[in-house]
């Protein structure tokens, strides 16, 4: 049916019971209204090319979203082009997903600081299978059998003896389903495709990590980790993440200059979050990190990574920390498989059964306070968090000093009551020293004895 259409006449349609009516505007030749039972209004513009003799559709937008005299206006360019000999829509150049995908590098991921991992993502697996495949003929189904076929790879190449061997690809599967969303996403943008089809796929549930190294596997990875051939560094970077407990990507990327030597201090820049948590330096870590520092001083390199390496990121990479561990603790002593952060979940842990507080471990790990606190609590909690650390330092100590025997039953409860006897000295030297400062808190503490002979006979003991 054909009439001039009007504003009035659209909004008063009539709305079918069932199927479709479609209206043809008199005044601009092949513009059609399309009315749904639900009461939906659609402009759209019937065309047929030359040489074609198939009837086509361009849907143009849904009123009143889009304008009549807008509608108008799209339908006679297209039939202004259709009179010239021309196609109605310009052919747009057919891109391949390896195209995309080394634009987006370029542009866009070789920027961020986990470049190297997500990179090897995509060329382990999406870019093998989809090489020469236009960007825009990838869909939903080409995405969720790559995703299974990563499940299944993971899944078949994990040890036997693993109690989650079935969960183990699901995790990879959807941290390469992320990197490929924000692909798809960062192709929309430039106009090289119109569709996302990884948001219509819903990610499988990962399985919660649970990996904790008990006392007697903590003695045998140090011991294996000293006496392995590999790199000092990269020893020295697996130790610091029990030792200080931050993620695997965090101690790659430390850096020189954000060492305070004479606070004892590492103000670290977490790598999800991108705030700045200040880190306490344990004994033990300073003894780590002095070889590498007297190594720099020789070489007269004062800035830039701890952890260099000669490779495109220019530190040591976090896979080369996972296939060094594998190599020195899990294949040649036959350990159940761990991975570096099964190391910062074995240092939380750990902090837990000593007693520290629940906050102060959090902001060890550099972990985000949520909610009110998070926001308004802007205490850096750094005498807290020496004092844990230091605990730590101590436990960790006693457990590479102990006899294999002896790091369960009594022998564990023995080493963390000298710890929690430690940390009442510790607390008890604070406010001695708090008393010495000052003057004032003498009176307060005069007052009741009680208090001075339990400060005396911790530190007796």
């Amino acid at each position: 049916m054909k009439v001039i259409f009007t504003d009035r006449f659209i909004q008063t349609a009539k709305i079918p019971l069932t199927g479709r009516v479609e209206h043809y505007d008199q005044r601009a030749k092949g513009l059609c209204l399309r009315i749904t039972p639900n009461g939906k209004r659609t402009f759209s513009f019937i065309y047929r090319e030359e040489g074609d003799k198939t009837q086509q559709r361009k849907t143009l937008g849904e009123y009143p979203y889009l304008n009549l005299a807008d509608a108008r206006k799209s339908a006679i360019a297209m039939q202004n082009r259709l009179n010239q000999g021309l196609a109605v829509f310009e052919k747009k150049q057919v891109t391949t997903f390896e195209e995309v995908a080394n634009l987006y590098w370029e542009k866009e991921l070789k920027h961020i600081k986990t470049c190297d991992e997500e990179w090897r993502r995509l060329t382990k697996d999406a870019i093998p299978a989809w090489r020469k495949k236009a960007i825009s003929a990838i869909t939903v189904q080409d995405v969720s059998k790559l995703l299974s076929n990563v499940r299944e790879r993971i899944q078949s190449t994990q040890q036997p003896r693993s109690n989650n061997a079935s969960q183990h690809g699901i995790p990879a599967a959807n941290r390469l389903q992320t990197r490929l969303s924000r692909l798809f996403r960062f192709a929309c943008e430039q106009g090289l495709c119109e569709d996302v089809p990884t948001e219509r796929i819903v990610r499988k549930k990962e399985g919660s990590r649970d990996r904790v190294l008990t006392a007697k596997e903590i003695k045998q990875f140090w011991q294996l980790c000293t006496q392995s051939l590999i790199d000092e560094k990269t020893k020295t970077a697996l130790k610091l993440i029990l030792l200080l407990g931050p993620r695997p990507g965090e101690i790659c990327c430390m850096r020189w200059e954000d060492i305070n030597w004479e606070q004892a201090t590492w103000l670290n820049v977490t790598s999800k979050t991108g705030e700045k948590n200040t880190v306490p330096l344990s004994p033990a870590a300073i003894a780590l990190l002095e070889p590498l520092r007297v190594t720099n001083k020789l070489v007269k390199q004062t800035t830039g990574y701890v952890f260099k390496s000669n490779n495109v990121a220019g530190h040591v990479k976090r896979n080369s920390l996972t296939q060094a561990l594998r190599r020195c603790c899990i294949k040649i002593a036959g350990l159940d498989k761990f991975t570096p952060h099964d190391l910062r979940r074995t240092m939380r842990s750990m902090l837990a059964e000593l007693g520290v507080k629940r906050d102060i471990a959090e902001r060890i790990l550099s972990h985000r306070v949520k909610g009110v606190e998070g926001v308004y609590d802007r205490y850096d909690y750094l005498v807290e968090k020496r004092e844990a650390l230091a605990l730590w330092d101590i436990v960790l100590q006693k457990i590479l000093e102990s006899d294999t025997d002896d790091l369960a039953g009594n022998g564990w409860l023995k080493i963390l009551q000298f710890t929690k006897n430690q940390q009442f000295i510790m607390k008890a030297q604070n406010v001695l020293r708090q008393i010495n400062q000052h003057d004032s808190m003498q009176i307060d503490l005069n007052s009741n004895p009680e208090i001075l002979f339990n400060i005396i006979a911790a530190l007796s003991t």
